[in-house]
């Protein structure tokens, strides 16, 4: 969920910085109105009344988080399969924001998804690292009896390479050995994508609703007052 928060961010912040562009939440959003059936549209309206467009960005934000989730579970197994839900992602918000921006060349509609799917490409690298080999133990030359395994003694699991790990690089290497992601390196990880997800999103934000104000301002005509009201020329 935090690499789909990483990707989010990043096409806002995109979304903000380039002229034409628009956020793909707001295109997807815009995407799923056209397609419902009226009669779907006029029970939302009745439903939420004037608060269904939240409503609607509130459901995309979940039905989002829970296919991350997903998407998450699946990439701890195999790193592929979640590049190509983040491509997926990618390629629905692409379409999505090509379809509904208007007056701007496809190139720049699509920038965001481009961005997005970049960012939660890299925070998944991040976040998901295969487990280091675990350190190789020096051949011996001299062989002892190994002693038979009793109710007292059992072997550590692991075998081996465990116990060599364990006493070269202490329980972060042991965990290593085991097949497993040092916790600290993955906080820290997590931590530093969070930070930059915010930081992004919060930007993207803030440009887009400037973005927004100065358009209204520039689309603001006043009306020419009425003759009587002109001043007439002093003779």
């Amino acid at each position: 969920m935090l690499a789909a928060a990483a990707a989010l961010a990043a096409g806002e912040l995109v979304a903000g910085l380039v002229r034409g562009a628009r956020s793909l939440v707001i295109a997807v959003g815009d995407q799923v109105i056209d397609l419902v059936p009226s009669a779907v549209k006029e029970a939302a309206i009745a439903l939420f009344g004037t608060a269904d467009k939240v409503a609607l960005l509130v459901g995309i934000g979940v039905v989002l988080g829970l296919v991350a989730a997903a998407i998450g579970v699946a990439a701890g197994r195999r790193r592929v399969w979640g590049a190509l839900g983040v491509g997926a992602f990618g390629l629905v918000g692409g379409a999505a924001a090509a379809n509904q921006t208007v007056g701007a060349p496809v190139a720049v509609a699509v920038l965001p998804a481009v961005a997005a799917t970049a960012a939660g490409l890299a925070a998944l690298a991040v976040l998901i690292r295969r487990p280091a080999r675990p350190p190789a133990t020096p051949p011996t030359t001299r062989l002892t009896a190994r002693p038979a395994a009793t109710p007292d003694r059992v072997p550590a699991a692991g075998g081996p390479a465990a116990t060599s790990a364990v006493a070269a690089g202490g329980p972060a290497a042991a965990r290593v050995a085991a097949g497993g992601q040092d916790r600290r390196a993955f906080l820290r990880a997590a931590g530093v994508v969070a930070a930059l997800t915010v930081t992004a999103g919060t930007a993207g934000r803030l440009l887009q609703r400037g973005a927004r104000a100065a358009a209204a301002r520039t689309a603001l005509v006043l009306p020419a007052p009425p003759a009587r009201w002109r001043r007439s020329p002093r003779p």
